[in-house]
């Protein structure tokens, strides 16, 4: 530890002892010394933010700064193309969306490229500790026509992995709230009693439902996020510049995009009855579900398909594995024993230890074993990644 008063060092210690990523500001409109609610330009808050960040960066290069900004896009495009991160509320076009209707389902704002900005650092958001979950909308005010009801548990669960899907895969980063990849269906406005629903219980702890993984409808949720996750991670075309979109409010949507080495499309109904949707294609051939691994040919760069309402369809151009084949809790490659993590491949694995609140404990890349004595008593989440397949148990330490 440095002996002589130095903040550069200090701070520098410090975000490297404890591993900070980096920082989130909330209210960063609020960051100025001009009097009014902040709604209007401002050349001094620019300036007092792009100090802090920059006196962030000069202690560690590739620190996050994420701010809840929420001012006209003048300002967040100046700060976007510096280097901030800054959230993108898109929960009520999302909402919409899950439920139905498209009045104000407009997906566009959550692309950066559409605000103007040259960096790819909009933190889109269907739901946050502000925002409404889109389950409870989809299952509380979710649209109906004829035997199609939105209001239906497993018709709702499909409708967010159709959000999902032309969500995820956008350009940037994302955030998940918690347990929306299981369908969190409880209001922003639930009580602790897990029933009474009010104004006054908006910040109330929510009830924790674990027991959601149990349920198959609302795992296959999970592995589509998963599953999209993965893609998004591992496929650099979900990254490229190059991408066509047809996003707006109405009930056929698609997402195209386009890369040197390989190229990707969804399309989506997010009606309530049944339609063709139409995507204008790089290339015809063979394409391959991204979901399921099957193959298909598509004869012409003119796509047309009828889909069901909420159906969605994911394409790649080149062989993929199915979903099943990338995201399986079954023949995993590690064991436990005596305080250990064994790894029965051959290669290596990256190995994710998490607890229960999703806290990153530790992560090596190991061929033989991991040691666990160091750990406390407890039950941990262990993510796996080896030749390309995800893998997840559950540790009890005792």
């Amino acid at each position: 530890f440095p002996t002589r008063r130095s903040s550069d060092l200090i701070n520098s210690y410090w975000m490297s002892e404890y591993k900070i990523d980096g920082f989130r500001f909330d209210f960063t409109k609020g960051f100025t010394n001009t009097p009014g609610d902040g709604s209007a330009y401002d050349a001094s808050r620019i300036a007092i933010l792009e100090r802090m960040s920059g006196e962030i960066w000069k202690r560690k290069s590739n620190a996050y700064v994420i701010f809840e900004h929420l001012t006209g896009n003048q300002e967040e495009t100046e700060l976007a193309n510096t280097g901030i991160m800054l959230w993108g509320n898109l929960n009520y076009a999302y909402c919409q969306s899950i439920m139905g209707y498209m009045t104000d389902s407009d997906l566009s704002w959550g692309v950066y490229s559409n605000r103007g900005w040259a960096q790819p650092n909009l933190v889109a958001y269907m739901e946050s500790h502000d925002e409404e979950r889109t389950m409870y909308k989809a299952l509380t005010y979710g649209s109906k026509l004829g035997s199609y009801d939105v209001k239906n548990l497993s018709t709702a669960l499909d409708r967010a992995k159709l959000c999902a899907s032309f969500y995820l895969l956008q350009p940037g980063p994302k955030m998940i709230w918690q347990f929306g990849e299981l369908g969190y269906d409880y209001s922003i406005n639930t009580a602790s009693d897990g029933v009474t629903i009010g104004d006054t219980h908006r910040t109330d702890p929510k009830p924790i439902r674990w027991d959601y993984y149990d349920v198959p409808q609302r795992k296959a949720l999970y592995d589509v996020y998963a599953r999209l996750n993965y893609l998004k991670a591992n496929y650099p075309v979900f990254s490229s510049s190059d991408v066509s979109y047809s996003i707006g409010a109405t009930m056929g949507r698609s997402i195209v995009w386009r890369s040197a080495g390989m190229n990707a499309f969804v399309v989506g109904n997010f009606g309530t009855i049944a339609i063709t949707v139409n995507a204008t294609l790089p290339k015809a051939g063979t394409w391959y579900n991204a979901i399921t691994g099957e193959s298909e040919t598509i004869p012409s760069t003119t796509y047309s398909v009828v889909l069901a309402p909420g159906e969605y369809r994911l394409y790649i151009d080149q062989a993929v594995s199915s979903i099943e084949n990338t995201i399986s809790p079954d023949e995993s490659p590690i064991v436990f024993s005596e305080n250990k993590i064994w790894y029965k491949g051959a290669g290596k694995a990256d190995i994710r230890i998490l607890d229960l609140t999703g806290r990153l404990i530790s992560e090596d890349i190991i061929s033989n074993n991991l040691d666990l004595t160091y750990l406390q008593k407890g039950i941990y989440l262990v993510l796996v990644s080896e030749n390309g397949k995800q893998y997840s148990s559950k540790l009890m330490k005792n």
